[in-house]
């Protein structure tokens, strides 16, 4: 049976367990359980790759995300990022190739983004920071 984004039932997403493991405690409330689903979703359209994943705002820039998109990736809410989540999986898949991001930096940005705490803060700054050191890179 397939998963709904929209509408998640706790049992599918806790029966993905590599999705889980290693990054946060189960969930439990229902923002819990609208990210971890945008998070499983995204594991879903992306496929996995060999070698050492890049970084989120590498893999970004490498599937041609505009830095206006990318700030209004960076700037969205919970609600909004978990809608973006799919996007941006099938987007780095069809760049395929360097675009194979770290799903573990992509899930905690999503995880911390119903808070505005200093986690939150940081993995924006790092797919930022990330991002924006490639296109320095590409314009030297």
């Amino acid at each position: 049976r397939r998963l709904d984004p929209r509408a998640p039932e706790p049992p599918q997403i806790a029966a993905h367990p590599r999705a889980l493991a290693n990054l946060y405690p189960a969930p439990r409330a229902a923002p819990d359980i609208q990210a971890w689903t945008a998070i499983v979703n995204a594991l879903a359209l992306g496929r996995p790759r060999s070698g050492k994943p890049t970084s989120v705002g590498a893999a970004l820039h490498a599937a041609g995300v505009t830095e206006a998109r990318l700030a209004a990736l960076l700037a969205a809410a919970l609600d909004a990022l978990c809608d973006l989540a799919p996007r941006i999986a099938r987007r780095l898949e069809q760049a395929g190739g360097e675009a194979a991001p770290s799903w573990t930096e992509f899930a905690k940005l999503i995880l911390t983004a119903r808070t505005t705490d200093e986690a939150h803060r940081a993995a924006r700054l790092k797919v930022a920071r990330d991002w924006l050191a490639v296109e320095a890179r590409n314009k030297s």
